[in-house]
């Protein structure tokens, strides 16, 4: 197998699941981490790449817009704000959230020990004029997340979109978003699905979000 011999190498590498032609034609799993083509394997910051997804999704279906402003004092009036959709998509919010991985972090802080994900993002001084500075940024994209959220009448209807809409068309059935405490896709962070399933997820954006004849994600 491919990963045979990295049992005791640092990188530990879980699964490998390759593609050609749209065919599943080799696959390899760390048998001694008890991994196999079902395991369901954290994303990390490749759930960054779903919760864009979605938002095109949206973005096709009306339900949003690049230049919706974001509320970032949460009182219904976006009058005094300035930081859009397209900012945060972009990661150029201008927010003075600090992406690194000490111990006491604000990512730590954010995933591990706040009730909302996207409060503590929200909370973030603006230090730059939005648009004009980049900065990689998992508070963003749970903003992103929230904005998406604020777009449904009900919560349920929100935790059924992704999979009605991203997963169910491409037969990716292994796949589920993890939430914080107020129901929100800590869409940062926390995806689950197997190799196999995440191979299909690329598979997806390299045929340009077109999955069985069907644009799932608008171009």
């Amino acid at each position: 197998e491919i990963l045979i011999g990295q049992e005791r190498k640092a990188n530990h590498t879980r699964a490998l699941a390759m593609i050609h032609c749209g065919k599943l034609v080799a696959e390899s799993y760390a048998s001694w981490l008890n991994v196999t083509k079902d395991t369901p394997l954290l994303g990390w910051s490749m759930t960054k790449s779903i919760t864009s997804s979605l938002i095109g999704i949206a973005l096709g279906e009306g339900r949003l817009s690049l230049d919706d402003v974001f509320d970032k004092h949460n009182d219904g009036d976006t009058g005094n704000d300035d930081i859009t959709l397209r900012n945060l998509i972009h990661m150029e919010d201008g927010l003075s959230y600090d992406e690194n991985y000490a111990l006491v972090s604000h990512p730590a802080q954010m995933l591990f020990q706040k009730r909302s994900t996207a409060e503590f993002a929200r909370e973030m001084d603006v230090v730059h004029k939005p648009g004009e500075s980049w900065c990689y940024n998992s508070g963003a994209t749970n903003l992103v997340s929230w904005m998406l959220k604020e777009s449904f009448d009900n919560l349920e209807d929100y935790w059924e979109f992704p999979y009605n809409r991203l997963f169910e068309p491409i037969g990716a059935d292994s796949f589920t978003l993890g939430t914080d405490s107020t129901g929100l896709f800590i869409g940062s962070s926390f995806s689950f699905a197997t190799a196999r399933d995440w191979a299909k997820f690329g598979q997806l954006h390299l045929q340009h979000g077109k999955w069985n004849g069907k644009q799932v994600i608008p171009r």
